[in-house]
């Protein structure tokens, strides 16, 4: 990484948002591993990455009365501590559950603590909308969720209704509450094989499944008493049964089990990065130097299997060029302030960037003020813009160990943070301050990879990034965005993390205009890598 951005944009800035694509994993739903269970039931699970514990979980099943009907009570507790260049960032994540007797969800709570920070989920079921509610520090904000006609919910617990697959080859599909994108997610479950094994010197009959998620597929295993034996996730994480004392011991190995399509281990020799951040980034076989002065990007990506996170406007450009496969050209230009619109911006189709939303209290008495502060009686849409961004920069400060999302409040009361923080509080500030803006997470490379990152976009005339973990407004090309909207937005680039593959084509760090002055910084790249 460059020396002359290292210290004003330290590298763990920009990968946060690959954490909370973990808490994402942990909150979703256990498929199947109910089936014709006794209830009450508990259950301990170690959690591993790339063959390294990182934490367990604990859940329990019982009945219960929920609003004077019969009801099952699920209450689960995953703790969890990851490394990111050198800081250990820890999760606590913590479920309350009501369903009806047959696992349909009717209540969800989750309550997410980091260091500090504390986020809380709240999700009434009823026959056609989910209202969801969000609590970050003094904020709260509320969100309703139509239900799909016909569709058949899972909840953030054992299901029996998976029992109806029957044999193999049988394919079912569900939906369930994503807490951190506050959208009903569709995952497709499927029943693989049944075998009878050995464990443990019992014989049982494990039936394995798959369920096809945003962020990538998940199986499996499952015993006929309702008991989950181990399960396989994206991104190198896996779960175990254990017992209550391996769960909590750090230093418990993965289990080896003979179970049916339960993968080998890894190669002799290979020993897998046990950072996550350098884990989840994408490295690429040709460097790009000078990477915070590019101007002209041309990148081949693949792994994209959602076209909706391949996008395209003024600055991005995105061509198809197979399944899963696309060129993506970013131009980077200059933007002067007479180019820019005056405010107030009256646009109705601009309107919803200038509201409030999930962690954007755009209305909060603090937010207004920060805003009226830093604006002034400017009305230059771009300079108000370019003045929140100076402000954002030089209130925040680096901590690298919040691994929970935030309020804009909450953030400006503890202005530390990470890209994710810098984004929430600066889209916050412009709004109130009259600018329509948009938080995107996408990737932007450093250190010889691309890593996930997030950032804003604001109405000027067009939309124009800001950095505000950068010390200069101009925003480079290497910024390369997969999403865009508010906060509950941007943790869809865990639909992205552990699959992207990039090959750089071309990058050039001088200006395009009249094709003279343009130095490669690099040309055309190998084989697409991981």
């Amino acid at each position: 990484m460059e020396a002359a951005w290292r210290t004003p944009l330290n590298p763990t800035h920009v990968r946060r948002p690959t954490f909370l694509a973990l808490a994402a994993l942990l909150c979703t739903p256990g498929i199947g591993y109910a089936l014709g269970a006794t209830i009450p039931q508990e259950s301990w699970i170690g959690i591993f990455f790339n063959g390294q514990k990182i934490g367990y979980s604990n859940s329990r099943i019982a009945t219960a009365q929920f609003h004077g009907k019969p009801a099952y009570l699920i209450r689960a507790h995953s703790v969890t501590q990851m490394e990111m260049f050198g800081n250990r960032v820890t999760q606590d994540i913590v479920l309350k559950g009501y369903t009806d007797r047959k696992f349909s969800p009717l209540y969800q709570q989750y309550r997410l603590t980091s260091n500090g920070s504390t986020l809380v989920i709240e999700a009434q079921y009823g026959p056609h909308v989910v209202a969801c509610t969000v609590r970050s520090g003094s904020a709260v904000s509320h969100k309703s969720l139509r239900i799909p006609p016909g569709a058949r919910l899972l909840s953030d617990s054992p299901d029996s209704s998976v029992a109806s697959l029957g044999a193999k080859g049988r394919k079912q599909t569900f939906y369930y509450l994503n807490p951190l994108t506050l959208n009903l997610d569709r995952t497709v479950v499927e029943v693989l094989e049944s075998k009878h094994v050995m464990l443990n010197g019992r014989g049982e009959k494990v039936t394995r499944y798959s369920a096809t998620l945003p962020f990538g597929t998940m199986t499996s295993w499952v015993t006929d008493r309702g008991e989950l034996l181990a399960a396989e996730l994206p991104m190198g994480l896996a779960m175990f049964r254990v017992s209550r004392a391996a769960a909590l011991d750090p230093s418990t190995p993965p289990p080896h089990l003979d179970l049916p399509g339960m993968p080998r281990a890894r190669l002799a020799g290979y020993q897998p990065p046990k950072d996550f951040a350098v884990a989840t980034s994408v490295a690429t076989t040709t460097p790009i130097q000078n990477a915070r002065s590019v101007r002209h990007l041309e990148v081949r990506v693949q792994g994209v299997e959602d076209a909706n996170l391949i996008l395209s406007d003024d600055r991005q450009h995105a061509t198809t060029t197979g399944k899963g496969t696309y060129t993506i050209h970013v131009v980077a230009q200059d933007f002067s302030p007479d180019e820019s619109v005056h405010l107030p911006v009256t646009d109705p189709h601009l309107r919803s960037y200038l509201q409030k939303a999930a962690y954007l209290e755009v209305d909060n008495p603090a937010i207004l003020q920060a805003a009226q502060e830093v604006k002034g009686s400017n009305t230059n849409a771009y300079l108000v813009a370019q003045a929140v961004r100076r402000w954002v920069h030089k209130m925040m400060h680096p901590d690298y160990t919040i691994g929970v999302p935030r309020s804009s409040t909450d953030i400006l009361k503890r202005p530390r943070g990470v890209c994710r923080d810098y984004a929430t509080l600066f889209a916050a500030v412009a709004r109130a301050a009259g600018v329509p803006t948009r938080i995107v997470a996408g990737v932007i490379y450093a250190d010889g990879r691309f890593y996930y990152h997030a950032w804003d976009e604001v109405w000027v005339g067009r939309w124009l990034p800001m950095d505000a973990t950068l010390p200069t407004d101009f925003v480079d090309a290497t910024h390369i965005k997969f999403t865009e909207g508010g906060v509950p937005e941007m943790f869809r680039i865990a639909g992205v993390i552990g699959r992207l593959r990039m090959e750089v084509v071309e990058a050039e760090d001088a200006p395009l205009q009249g094709g003279s002055g343009t130095t490669p910084v690099s040309q055309k790249g190998g084989e697409a890598s991981k």
